[in-house]
């Protein structure tokens, strides 16, 4: 089930990034395959949580200056 919601994320963010993807995936990538290979639901949260957070962030500031 934690797999499913990262890979739901991954996807997500992989969309809505859009042009600033070719920055940004690599990075994404190499987060999301460490995340799968934690065991613990509340590290994988930990780590995702902020990661999704900052892009939104960084993603609005982006299409605002635009």
């Amino acid at each position: 089930m934690g797999l499913l919601i990262m890979i739901v994320i991954f996807l997500a963010l992989w969309k809505i990034l859009g042009t600033l993807g070719h920055i940004f995936l690599p990075i994404l990538a190499v987060l999301f395959i460490l995340a799968t290979w934690i065991p613990s639901q509340a590290i994988v949260m930990v780590i995702w949580v902020p990661i999704a957070i900052l892009y939104f962030i960084g993603l609005a500031g982006y299409k605002h200056a635009k």
